[in-house]
Formats: C-alpha cells, sequence, structure tokens
C-alpha cells in the first residue's frame, strides 16, 4: 500500500517541497503554490490539517475557509494536469 492509497487527497509544503493529490492526479511541488501564504502546509482529509504562517510560528489548525480554497486549488490542479 502506497502513500497515496492512504492519503487520495493531500497537499502538503514543508517551505521548499511538497506534493499534490487529487482525484487520482499526484504532483510533485518544487514551489509553494500560487496563492498560498503559508510557510508551510498539511491537509488531507479527516487526517491532518495544519499550517505555519511563518517558519518561526508554531503550527495551528486551518480554517474551514482555508480548507475549501485548498479544495478548489487541487481540483484546479488536477484538471490542469489532466488536459495537459
Amino acid at each position: 500500500m502506497s502513500i497515496l492509497d492512504q492519503f487520495p487527497v493531500r497537499l502538503w509544503w514543508d517551505g521548499k517541497k511538497g506534493a499534490a493529490t487529487y482525484d487520482g492526479v499526484h504532483v510533485v511541488l518544487r514551489e509553494r503554490p500560487p496563492g498560498m501564504a503559508w510557510s508551510e502546509v498539511d491537509w488531507a482529509p479527516e487526517a491532518v490539517a495544519s499550517c505555519r504562517e511563518r517558519e518561526c510560528d508554531a503550527p495551528r489548525d486551518l480554517q474551514a475557509a482555508e480548507i475549501t480554497m485548498i479544495r478548489g486549488w487541487l481540483a484546479h490542479m488536477a484538471q490542469r494536469v489532466r488536459v495537459g
């Protein structure tokens, strides 16, 4: 079983690298997703929902509006990858 099986929807960014997975599409991130101001973010439904505003900040829970924005970005990213 792979991590993609365990978390079929996820956005993860550690400040230098990350990954995004949605609807069967998985991409490696080499730069912060556009429009996201967090230094770090880790979100997978019903598993994790945290971010850091700045590298030196303590992690905090994502707010509902932020999760909605992440879902929208992931859906858009998956559609763009499929279309090419």
